[in-house]
C-alpha cells in the first residue's frame, strides 16, 4: 500500500506515519509539507493508494486545494485531515 501523507507539521507526520506504517508490512509512506509538494509527489508516484491531506497547510487554501488535488488525481482516494 502506498500512502501520501501531506501536513505541514513534522511531528504530526512523524506520529501518524508510525501508525500508518503498522497497517501492512509493505506500506510505503510518502510525505509532503505543502500542497505543492503533495502534487509533485503524486506526479512522481502515479500508483498511490491513498492521499491524506491537511486542509490548513501552505498552498492548500482549504477545500479549494482539496478539490485541486482531486481534479488532478481523480484515481487517488483522498481523505482530508483537520487539526484543531
Amino acid at each position: 500500500m502506498k500512502i501520501l501523507l501531506a501536513d505541514d507539521h513534522d511531528l504530526f507526520r512523524a506520529g501518524l506515519g508510525m501508525v500508518l506504517g503498522e497497517l501492512e508490512a509493505d506500506t510505503q509512506l510518502l510525505q509532503a509539507a505543502s500542497l505543492t509538494d503533495a502534487i509533485e509527489c503524486a506526479l512522481a508516484e502515479p500508483d498511490l493508494d491513498l492521499a491524506l491531506l491537511d486542509l490548513n497547510m501552505p498552498a492548500m487554501n482549504g477545500n479549494a486545494g482539496l478539490q485541486q488535488f482531486r481534479t488532478q488525481f481523480p484515481q487517488v482516494p483522498v481523505h482530508r485531515i483537520r487539526l484543531g
